[in-house]
């Protein structure tokens, strides 16, 4: 499994989380406990999805600290330069 990650520490119920990247890719906004389980292999609770159009948009659920994972099962697309752009709105 291929994937990179940001932290934000407090994020809050409510809150738009906007996402921008340069391709196609599996997106996970998850929770501090979901993120060790997907880490490790398990079955983990995730809102996001599958993406090919941008900006794309997901709410937060509930306040807390969230990862934001770019996930990728082609191994060579992390091997060369991801852009992408996260912005947080209330």
């Amino acid at each position: 499994m291929n994937y990179i990650y940001e932290c934000y520490k407090k994020l809050k119920k409510g809150q738009i989380v906007e996402i921008t990247i340069s391709n196609p890719m599996t997106i996970h906004l998850v929770d501090s406990k979901e993120f060790q389980k997907f880490k490790l292999g398990m079955k983990f609770i995730s809102y996001g999805g599958y993406y090919e159009d941008f900006p794309c948009f997901i709410e937060v659920p509930y306040s807390g600290e969230w990862y934001i994972v770019f996930e990728s099962l082609l191994h060579s697309l992390f091997g060369g330069e991801i852009e992408y752009d996260i912005s947080i709105y209330d």
